[in-house]
């Protein structure tokens, strides 16, 4: 009896850790799925939105930019969209974006424009986001910096 016992309960543990090991790689080989999916659209759509951006940075039509932007201020999966000048200064910014993700400085372009795309993740208070950052440029010159969040 003691021998079928320690048999038993030894056959349960070892098919327990060989499910939580499976469970485990299973699930960190979904989520880098889902982390490349999420990095192909975002910077599918911040292509997109550079190449509406642009016009109206060169023209410095900043009215029309934060329409732009504006448009995702109610989107679940994008917290919001902003445009900086060369020098780092914004042009416009997603109506309510501080109020969903903070003002933390890491959300913030590095000084001066970004000449080649940055993609990351950062981790804030309240969870962990992804940014593309794409330059503006017009003609060979980079006029600013649009980020998607």
């Amino acid at each position: 009896m003691r021998l079928t016992f320690r048999l038993s309960l030894s056959l349960i543990c070892a098919v327990a850790a060989v499910s939580l090991a499976f469970a485990l790689f299973q699930t960190r080989a979904d989520t880098q799925g889902l982390r490349r999916n999420l990095e192909s659209h975002a910077q599918v759509l911040a292509e997109s939105l550079v190449r509406s951006a642009e016009p109206l940075t060169a023209r410095h039509a900043n009215r029309d930019l934060q329409r732009l932007v504006d448009r995702f201020k109610d989107r679940e999966q994008i917290a919001g969209v902003s445009v900086y000048d060369a020098d780092g200064k914004p042009l416009a910014i997603t109506s309510g974006f501080t109020r969903r993700v903070g003002d933390d400085p890491a959300l913030l372009p590095k000084s001066g424009a970004e000449v080649t795309p940055v993609e990351r993740f950062v981790k804030l208070a309240t969870g962990t986001i992804h940014i593309v950052t794409l330059p503006l440029g017009e003609d060979a010159t980079v006029i600013g910096t649009l980020s998607l969040f």
